[in-house]
């Protein structure tokens, strides 16, 4: 008896709430291994100095070239699933042996004006050229034209405003990515930039560039030079400075910015009020300095040649600590996922170089090529597929192998031909996701396992009465109640499932995302959006919207709008995730999360399952409100880890007192 009474309350225990868990860094992260290299090859495409990209099942890598041997520079496409190559095309142009402009993915997007409906590939190029070619078959877009006094164009792009922004040597660009029509530009002869990557403010909706001289200009979105800062003159030391990453900016608040200088470099905090800035503290580091990815790039990992360091907070001080045991850190510092896996990627520069992988600051992986060579090049990857290259011309791509059919299904899509799959490779929980999105539950017409235990508490019960102990009849009236409680359980659990419909579309009477704007994204994709009320929106989020598609890097910023005054959505954060088949809301949410904010959210687990309890300064239980999810526009009936959600639903997040 007392053995099965201690068996019921474990059970009973595992359905209580549990910890709760912050971002991937939590129950999310649920692993600390990268999946296996499934292939590899030899692209003969000379130095690859930038991160692959991983794209709708391809994997593209771009090479400089080797003069010597006479393998010419340009880009190379492989399925992501055999390795298998698919398309090559040349920039016969660049003489230079290396190019390091990172690789852009600007998917279709049937929206009209410059957005394009077919995925291209955008980059820069030594020759000062910025090209766009399509994804799904490496043929040339568009190609202009920019001044290249010495090496050409170096660092990163990204899209907004249904547009282009591109850093050149001499200033930046706007480019509309359907045909390459130049909409702005900003060139100045005597301006150098290199490897500094465009960085964007969204509170003012305002670019940056940090310059070879360590100047940060600031442009408006027509790119108008609005303000310029000589970062390198507020920190008061003595020889040059240079900027050479994307520095990170919020208007009335602060500017951090890494500058490198001969020996050593300076993490530097700037405060900042829109107008002027002063030096807040720096931090003193060895020389050298890593690239981020263009855009909000808010990431406060710096790589020098000494290694990796960290800025965090300790005991109300803001601190640089080392991060791992990393070494000669001067390429791209990018993150990559796969599945639950969440890293940072860390290229180690020597002559044989590797890749640390680094989970959190206790749990890294050490990836090193079968081939060696000097890196500077970080990882790709999207939420399946990891790649990286070295300047060996050397590819490898790692996936769970539970994964293949996805990719598989994602081959088929971009290159338009038909892939036959042996229904043996197929994944068990590939088939069930997909049925589940085609069938209708079946009504359960028998209820018998509800009454099971609530008999047997009945039963117990009556076997209490004519205990002879008193001890022994309190012990039997426990395990009576315990099993009454397990009863109630599984009444919940049948309700749940038998008996709530889906929600009905537009009848929560809340606002949907697509209310707000005349919105359209590509086939493929859920889109989750969050709405902050006025008192607890992002300061930087005032009557906008803001729609981004998901990667693992962090997203790319498509559009940006101003909203009329809602009730309730003073601030909407729209997220398009790419999905194959049915999935569930759990799912893309947290994929959602992990684009914008990876770990200022927060999933507590319950009895009934996880839900969303707090992101950012939106906090659950705060003026009794919440966080709950309409599908479609009508109230959410099931929790997040049971409803099925399918490409083209919408998911809008509220944080009120909702139906109750």
């Amino acid at each position: 008896m007392r053995r099965a009474l201690a068996l019921l309350i474990l059970f009973l225990l595992a359905s209580m709430p549990a910890s709760a868990s912050e971002g991937r860094g939590g129950e999310h992260h649920t692993e600390y291994a990268l999946p296996p290299v499934q292939w590899n090859a030899s692209v003969d495409i000379g130095y690859i100095s930038t991160a692959p990209l991983v794209a709708a099942g391809l994997v593209i890598v771009k090479g400089g070239g080797d003069p010597m041997t006479g393998e010419g520079a340009g880009l190379a496409a492989f399925r992501a699933d055999t390795g298998e190559e698919v398309w090559r095309a040349l920039h016969e142009e660049s003489t230079a042996g290396f190019e390091v402009a990172p690789l852009l993915h600007s998917p279709a997007v049937d929206y009209g004006g410059c957005l394009s409906n077919v995925s291209q590939v955008i980059t820069g190029w030594s020759t000062g050229s910025l090209t766009a070619h399509y994804l799904s078959n490496g043929t040339e877009a568009w190609n202009i034209s920019t001044p290249a006094p010495q090496w050409g164009i170096s660092g990163g792009g990204f899209l907004n405003n249904e547009s282009v922004v591109w850093p050149t040597e001499t200033g930046v660009v706007r480019i509309c990515q359907v045909n390459g029509t130049q909409l702005g530009a900003y060139h100045d002869p005597d301006l150098r930039t290199y490897r500094a990557g465009i960085g964007f403010e969204p509170y003012e909706g305002e670019y940056h560039l940090g310059t070879e001289d360590g100047t940060l200009l600031f442009f408006d979105l027509e790119l108008n030079l609005t303000a310029e800062y000589d970062l390198a003159a507020e920190l008061n030391r003595s020889g040059s400075w240079r900027i050479r990453s994307v520095a990170q900016a919020i208007s009335s608040a602060w500017i951090l910015a890494h500058l490198h200088g001969d020996g050593e470099s300076v993490n530097a905090l700037f405060d900042w009020n829109g107008t002027e800035i002063s030096l807040n503290r720096s931090f003193i580091l060895p020389e050298g300095t890593s690239t981020k990815s263009a855009g909000m790039a808010w990431q406060y990992f710096v790589g020098t040649n000494g290694g990796v360091s960290h800025l965090n907070e300790e005991n109300g001080s803001l601190v640089m600590t080392p991060y791992h045991d990393a070494k000669n850190v001067v390429g791209e510092l990018n993150w990559v996922t796969s599945n639950e896996v969440l890293a940072l990627c860390i290229p180690q520069n020597d002559a044989h170089g590797s890749w640390l992988m680094a989970f959190d600051e206790n749990h890294s992986e050490e990836w090193v090529p079968d081939v060696g060579g000097y890196l500077t090049a970080g990882c790709g990857s999207d939420y399946t597929v990891i790649a990286a290259a070295n300047d060996a011309s050397w590819l490898e791509v790692r996936y769970d192998e539970n994964n293949t059919y996805d990719i598989h299904r994602q081959v088929e899509a971009t290159l338009g031909i038909e892939v036959e799959i042996d229904s043996e490779d197929i994944p068990e929980r590939v088939e069930e996701r997909d049925e589940l999105a085609e069938s209708e539950p079946e009504p359960v017409d028998n209820y018998a396992v509800v009454w099971v235990p609530i008999w047997g508490a009945v039963l117990v019960f009556l076997i209490g009465c004519i205990a002879p102990k008193k001890d022994v009849q309190r012990q039997i009236f426990a395990g009576a109640a315990l099993m009454l409680l397990l009863g109630l359980v599984l009444v919940a659990s049948v309700y749940s499932q038998a008996v709530v419909d889906d929600p009905v579309p537009d009848s929560s009477g809340r606002t949907q995302a697509s209310d707000l704007h005349n919105w359209q994204a590509e086939e493929g994709v859920v889109h989750v959006a969050f709405h902050f009320p006025e008192d607890v929106a992002p300061m930087y989020c005032q009557n906008e919207m803001h729609w981004i598609r998901g990667s693992p890097n962090g997203g790319t910023l498509i559009a940006n709008w101003q909203i009329s005054e809602t009730p309730g959505s003073h601030c909407v954060w729209l997220m398009s995730i790419p999905v194959e088949g049915a999935t569930t809301a759990e799912e893309v949410t947290v994929e959602a999360l992990n684009v914008y904010w990876r770990t200022a959210y927060q999933i507590e687990m319950q009895t009934m399952g996880p839900f969303l309890a707090d992101v950012e300064d939106a906090v659950g239980g705060s003026e009794n409100r919440w966080w709950t999810y309409d599908l479609n526009g009508g109230y959410g009936t099931l929790g997040m880890f049971e409803q099925v959600v399918v490409p083209g639903d919408e998911i809008d997040w509220h944080f009120d007192a909702g139906q109750f």
